[in-house]
């Protein structure tokens, strides 16, 4: 299993670490969307990813789907280190420490609903919408994301749909495996 993006940049060779196109993978079915969450601490005047330029923001675990869209995100509004102070911890973690006003803000790339995101809205956290001329841009480039929507009322303290990028989790396997294999677990 993984996420769109992952998939795509390895198999283009565009992912971080890598030293080599991953040209010997192939997706076989889309299982589910993650939904990517901007998480807020209340009482600060974030509205947008831009606003988060000088605040301390939660970037997902180092090598994580989450730590690959954040940072994506974040260079698509020029946000780059120094502007923004990314820490890469996991998303418990930076519940915890978005609670206790450690972090300004935080990524969580999961599906809906997502019990860090429940938790973190429970205790106060808004989230952000993602969206405007810059995201469609952004979405333009990297064709791996698309529009996504959390349904309103999924969350405590949002009655309203927050509008969002959404990121397929794919299944994916090596080029060359038994194609009778591959219809069996499909089928399954």
């Amino acid at each position: 299993f993984a996420q769109a993006d992952l998939a795509y940049m390895g198999y283009t060779g565009q992912l971080p670490d890598a030293s080599e196109r991953l040209t010997n993978i192939r997706g076989i079915a889309v299982m589910h969307p993650s939904t990517v969450h901007l998480l807020a601490r209340s009482g600060l005047p974030i509205r947008s990813i831009a606003d988060l330029e000088g605040h301390r923001v939660g970037v997902g675990p180092s090598d994580s789907g989450t730590a690959l869209t954040s940072e994506l995100l974040l260079n698509a509004f020029h946000l780059r280190p120094g502007k923004v102070a990314g820490y890469s911890v996991p998303s418990s973690q930076a519940i915890d420490q978005l609670l206790r006003g450690e972090l300004d803000a935080m990524f969580v790339v999961s599906a809906d609903p997502a019990e860090e995101v429940r938790r973190a809205t429970q205790a106060g956290a808004r989230l952000i919408d993602i969206r405007g001329p810059d995201v469609d841009r952004f979405r333009s480039e990297h064709p791996f994301l698309r529009a996504g929507l959390i349904p309103g009322g999924m969350y405590h303290g949002h009655p309203q749909p927050v509008r969002t990028l959404a990121i397929d989790v794919l299944l994916l396997a090596r080029t060359g495996l038994d194609e009778a294999l591959v219809h069996r677990l499909t089928r399954t």
